[in-house]
């Protein structure tokens, strides 16, 4: 069936205009130039591209990522910038009845203005443009862009609001820490570019997405979008194509999926300046299609959606040439797959134990495992795609299935959500939204409302897309009293933030996709919350919702450090950067702790002495430091070797601390404790991705070394994990976890427990046999390890704890869960064995097998290549209890080159950093 529906045509309208017989001039490849306001800066610019990247390439600035250029750079965001270029358009385009500029997004105050002429003004980076050019002319035409200082526009709002409200709007400025810009709030622009607590202040302004003008005298598929949804035992897939006329006429649309052996078409009537859209929707079977399925869970199929519109009975002159006008837009790619979101209560005899949080794809209920993803780059216009696959496969080899955009960033490109499709990504997504309050005065609510509507069309059709969430923490703050600007009621603040969230972007996600659930913010209690009219007085209530945990100072490699919630949708350690990573972007002379250039990239407030706190309740304190009363009043604390070894104890920590929190929360799965917490069912860490080199919560660091962090992460997301810990009572739990739709019988679990003195002969071993449930996490049933116990109390930091699963086989299934003391600080270093690298074979131009041994127990070791190379180890950060070990190098690009053992670089806890200058 077949619908066509119209619409006034708005100036701003979305994009991927495809089609033939017709004329496109792509600005991207004309000659622009940029300057300041006054004249005095300028030079050659790219488009697409910002202002940093533009000063950069014209050797006008130092790479604004080194050393303190953040700082230094300051007068950049400041300043007014001008971008033109001058462009010719043919003689023959006077035959065209419409002539339009493209302009697929703009950062962010802008003016645009054609031969002298005022056609846009825009003020939402996240907003597309489409124009009807009247002021053109044949021959040469110029285009001049006035981008606003985004610094400056954003005071000028708050100024105003604050005027004609008598109250300010918080958060008004970020903390001293962050180094950054004043009222983010007040200006529709990735948040982050102000800065935040793991990365700089870079407000770009520029030309962000690509221009275009094109000419026509028929009609343009402006651009395609696609819903599922499946109705009972049938699929529906909804295609609607928002085309363009510029006649009066009759068109033939046509839909193909060539993989389902569709192929319909049907008339449709065209109107003269007007935006259409024209919809078919096909039901198929639901046995007759090939589901999509996050990764570990099945393959991603995905069905390509080709769309074309015919010109019926109207030939048009095209380069000389008379022929049938048909335009053909960009194939979408789909899949079929459902999301359900479970929020029952968990006990229907007893509600107070709150209500379940999980999802269910195709009828499976789905542990979502993974990260958050913060902004690609400070530079976002770049292009990223080696970063986006690298990071991609990154998160499949780390055994992730999902990730949550957060609030902060941006909208990413079509690219880095096909790559998700592909990938089994599950995307948890965040509005650009973070941590503030927000104006709902009519012209910022209108900005909104065309940024929602046309983010959501475009994006809809993604199967990785899981859930919509409209801000980030910004209820969470509402509730805490974080904001309460005087002369603005709590009630009032309560009511605008439910204008926003709730009637303005819910009412359009609402609309435009109802196929998978919105939630107000993260953390949130759910629909529990909307119960209560949308904002919770408690939220992030273990019984209800997700959370975000953060507190340095408990022991956070203690179990009972953590809550118990439904989901944890953010939790994170800070670590820092690699050494070779911070010296690729500061001088070796400021590689000091106390270096005010390396002090001044931990924008946490706090930072630095918090990570002191963290590392040095389980690490050794520099012997020669031992006697003060800080860790720092000794003169090695200046020395590079020392910042060397805090880097390595920063990393492990952050692993570990990770590890502790993330099987803490996948052995809750499926088990409700008595007051109800439990059934635990999502762990997103903070965070995968780095946009400086800098300290900051990151697994994969700015150059794209995977940290320890990162290994851990592929362990404690294994689909079937052995988990170890020890209770209150200092006993030892031993925990099976399943993500398999099977059962798997006849599994043995093998405990082994060494001392650091004693070798590789264990002190104690027991081993049992299990049946593994689908689905599950299951304790396994151990004696009283009276005997452990005791040897454990002998010395609380000489032993470490093995747990091993086989398979009835006896294969083992996946890793070793390693158990070390929390007090490492206490164990006898000189006991550690010494590790080495023996031998380093190629297999082909991507691959090494690497042989480590050791002379006795090695506590994590840590193996790296002495040169960067994009890749990683099939194991890292891992401790030896065995004499040898072999491990993979997987290199992420082939290469002639061969290397050797003399290219491996290897240590342990021994001695990682120690002699390292």
């Amino acid at each position: 069936m077949v619908g066509v529906g119209s619409a006034v045509f708005l100036l701003t309208i979305w994009l991927q205009i495809r089609y033939i017989y017709m004329e496109t001039i792509e600005l991207d490849k004309e000659h622009w130039t940029f300057q300041s306001k006054n004249g005095s800066v300028r030079g050659i610019a790219r488009v697409p591209g910002n202002i940093y990247t533009d000063l950069f390439n014209n050797k006008i600035i130092d790479d604004p990522l080194y050393g303190s250029n953040d700082q230094s750079l300051k007068w950049v965001a400041v300043t007014d910038w001008i971008y033109q270029c001058n462009f010719i358009i043919p003689h023959r385009w006077t035959k065209y009845t419409t002539v339009l500029l493209r302009a697929g997004g703009l950062d962010t105050v802008a003016k645009l203005w054609l031969n002298g002429n005022l056609i846009l003004n825009s003020s939402n980076q996240f907003v597309s443009h489409l124009i009807e050019l009247e002021v053109w002319k044949p021959g040469v035409n110029n285009l001049t862009i006035k981008f606003t200082s985004p610094v400056n526009y954003a005071l000028q709002q708050s100024e105003k609001y604050t005027r004609i409200y008598q109250h300010e709007l918080p958060q008004i400025c970020p903390p001293a820490s962050f180094r950054g810009e004043c009222h983010v709030n007040f200006i529709r622009k990735i948040q982050a570019s102000f800065s935040w607590d793991w990365g700089p202040a870079f407000p770009t302004v520029g030309v962000w997405k690509s221009l275009s003008i094109e000419g026509f005298s028929t009609a343009f598929i402006n651009q395609v979008s696609a819903v599922v949804d499946r109705i009972d035992d049938e699929f529906y897939l909804t295609v609607e194509a928002s085309v363009f006329s510029a006649f009066q006429g009759v068109g033939n649309f046509s839909v193909t999926v060539p993989a389902l052996e569709v192929d319909e078409r049907t008339e449709v009537k065209l109107t003269p300046m007007k935006l259409q859209t024209l919809t078919s929707t096909f039901r198929f079977a639901v046995e007759t299609v090939e589901l999509w399925w996050p990764n570990g869970y099945g393959k991603q199929n995905l069905y390509r959606v080709d769309v074309k519109l015919k010109i019926n009975g109207k030939q048009i002159e095209f380069n000389g040439k008379l022929a049938d006008d048909e335009l053909t837009a960009p194939s979408l790619k789909v899949g079929f797959r459902t999301v359900k979101l479970n929020q029952n209560y968990v006990d229907n005899l007893k509600p107070d134990k709150g209500r379940n949080f999980y999802f269910i794809i195709n009828d499976v209920p789905v542990f979502l495992k993974g990260s958050n993803w913060i902004p690609v780059s400070a530079f976002p216009s770049n292009n990223h795609t080696e970063r986006l696959h690298f990071m991609f496969d990154s998160m499949v080899e780390a055994n992730m299935n999902a990730l949550r955009i957060w609030g902060g960033g941006d909208y990413g490109t079509d690219e880095f959500y096909s790559l998700a499709d592909e990938k089994g990504i599950l995307l948890w997504h965040d509005f650009t939204f973070a941590c503030s309050l927000y104006p709902t005065d009519p012209a910022f609510l209108e900005s909104v409302r065309t940024e929602i509507s046309q983010q959501v069309w475009r994006l809809r059709h993604h199967p990785s897309i899981l859930v919509w969430a409209g801000n980030n923490e910004i209820e969470a703050d509402i509730a805490g009293i974080w904001y309460s600007p005087v002369g603005y009621s709590h009630e009032d603040v309560a009511a605008d933030y439910l204008l926003l969230f709730n009637e303005t972007i819910g009412s359009i996600v609402s609309e435009l996709d109802g196929t998978r659930p919105y939630l107000l913010s993260s953390p949130s209690n759910g629909i529990e919350a909307e119960k209560g009219g949308g904002i919770s007085s408690q939220p992030g209530n273990e019984l209800y919702g997700d959370i975000h945990f953060y507190n340095d100072l408990r022991n956070l490699w203690k179990d009972t450090a953590y809550e118990i919630p439904r989901c944890s949708s953010e939790y994170g350690v800070q670590s820092l950067p690699a050494k070779e990573t911070m010296l690729h972007w500061i001088d070796k002379s400021d590689w000091t702790f106390f270096n005010k250039v390396f002090v001044a990239r931990q924008h946490r407030p706090g930072g630095n002495p918090s990570l002191i706190h963290s590392v040095f309740s389980h690490f050794k304190i520099p012997a020669s430091c031992n006697t003060k009363g800080s860790p720092f009043e000794c003169a090695r604390a200046n020395h590079p070797s020392f910042l060397s070894r805090f880097t390595y104890y920063t990393q492990m920590n952050q692993g570990i601390a990770l590890q502790v929190q993330t099987e803490h929360y996948r052995r809750w799965r499926g088990r409700l404790n008595e007051d109800g917490r439990g059934n635990t069912m999502c762990a997103l860490y903070w965070q995968l991705n780095d946009i400086w080199s800098a300290p900051s919560w990151s697994s994969v660091d700015f150059d794209l070394n995977w940290k320890p962090a990162h290994y851990y992460a592929r362990r404690f997301f294994a689909p079937i994990l052995v988990s170890t810990f020890l209770n209150n009572d200092e006993n030892l739990e031993v925990f099976i976890v399943s993500d398999s739709t099977q059962k798997l019988p006849y599994h043995t679990v093998t405990v082994d427990m060494f001392a650091w003195t004693g070798g590789f002969q264990p002190v104690y071993s027991e081993k049992t046999t299990v049946d593994i449930p689908p689905l599950s996490a299951t304790k396994v049933q151990f004696p009283d390890h009276q005997e452990m116990k005791k040897k454990m109390k002998t010395s609380e930091a000489d032993f470490v704890i093995r747990a091993r699963l086989s398979s009835p086989a006896g294969e083992q299934i996946g890793y070793d869960s390693i158990l070390l003391p929390d007090r490492l600080f206490k164990s006898d270093e000189s006991a550690f064995g010494n590790v080495t690298v023996t031998s380093v074979q190629r297999l082909n131009s991507t691959f090494y097998n690497i042989t480590i041994a050791t002379d006795g127990l090695a506590p994590l070791v840590w193996v790296k290549t002495r040169k960067q190379i994009l890749g990683w180890f099939s194991d890292n950060a891992f401790t030896m209890t065995e004499k040898e070990k072999w491990i993979t190098l997987k290199l992420w690009k082939e290469t002639t080159s061969y290397l050797s053992k003399n290219d491996i670089k290897i240590c342990s806890l021994k001695d990682c950093g120690e002699n390292d200058e």
